[in-house]
């Protein structure tokens, strides 16, 4: 059973792979994409199409299914796929006096992280002298990439990042998949280093506000932590605002005293988490770094 329905309700959705306590669907019923890219979430009673993003009521949708039958789920169509990662040297293989590495130590970038998210190094081509960092789906899913310079001195013209080509930052939140997998609550930052300086809690906006679709990924948390620089507080409250308007999950506002997430050590990051935490959340959480 997944709450009040049954793997033969879903299954009337067409090929599905059970993933925990959500179930993958092949082909979305809304736009025909078959990579499984439809999501059902029966606890929740909704499903969310990461490709479209059709957004459906599970009782409604199970409804037209049974009606219409096995004419529902359309025939699967060929979409484009991301720019492939261009070919770099991943970070745990980097020499030490490589350029990528010397950034790294430079920046205090988590190596760790770095790994699990599958970051290198491009010593050639279009992406020279960048770090990449790749972009996942919820399902840990490769969808596209960004690159940052690494060189101290950024001559005229060059970006400091550039996102590939089809690469859309609104869909996604940077080390998503990471959290999600652990635990269900997350802390809110603006960019990759940041998330970087706390890894097993941080996703990462890629900017200063939030779209739809993150949103959307948001709600799979129930607790979420905002945390933005220090000088950007009425930001970070009217942010909590949107969150709070849109969901219904809890949000509270982390302050800085100074400077951003990145610039700030963990542990005292972790410290104004603590202090920021709602009545009965750290034993919700379950967190030892929270409680320790």
């Amino acid at each position: 059973m997944f709450g009040k329905y049954t793997i033969e309700d879903i299954a009337v959705l067409g090929e599905y792979r059970v993933q925990g306590k959500e179930v993958a669907v092949r082909v979305c019923p809304e736009c025909g994409d078959g990579r499984y890219k439809f999501w059902v979430d029966p606890s929740k009673g909704v499903g969310y199409c990461y490709h479209c993003h059709y957004s459906p009521r599970l009782e409604q949708l199970l409804g037209a299914a049974r009606l219409s039958g096995i004419g529902l789920v359309p025939t699967v169509k060929k979409a484009p796929g991301p720019t492939p990662v261009p070919v770099m040297v991943p970070a745990e293989e980097l020499p030490s006096d490589s350029l990528g590495w010397e950034f790294i130590v430079r920046r205090r970038l988590d190596v760790d992280a770095l790994i699990q998210n599958r970051v290198g190094y491009c010593p050639t081509g279009r992406y020279r002298y960048r770090l990449i960092f790749p972009f996942y789906s919820r399902a840990g899913e490769y969808r596209g990439f960004q690159g940052r310079w690494v060189l101290p001195h950024l001559p005229a013209g060059v970006p400091k990042w550039i996102t590939a080509s089809g690469t859309k930052k609104s869909q996604f939140l940077w080390n998503f998949h990471q959290v999600f997998a652990q635990q269900r609550w997350c802390v809110l930052v603006e960019g990759i280093f940041d998330a970087l300086r706390i890894p097993d809690w941080g996703v990462a906006m890629l900017g200063k506000t939030t779209s739809a679709q993150q949103r959307a990924l948001l709600e799979y948390f129930d607790y979420i932590f905002v945390m933005l620089d220090a000088d950007a507080t009425e930001d970070a409250k009217l942010l909590a605002r949107t969150l709070v308007s849109n969901a219904v999950f809890r949000v509270a506002v982390v302050q800085l005293e100074e400077g951003d997430p990145d610039s700030n050590d963990p542990k005292h990051l972790a410290a104004l988490l603590r202090a920021a935490s709602p009545a009965g959340f750290e034993e919700t959480a379950g967190s030892e770094v929270l409680c320790g």
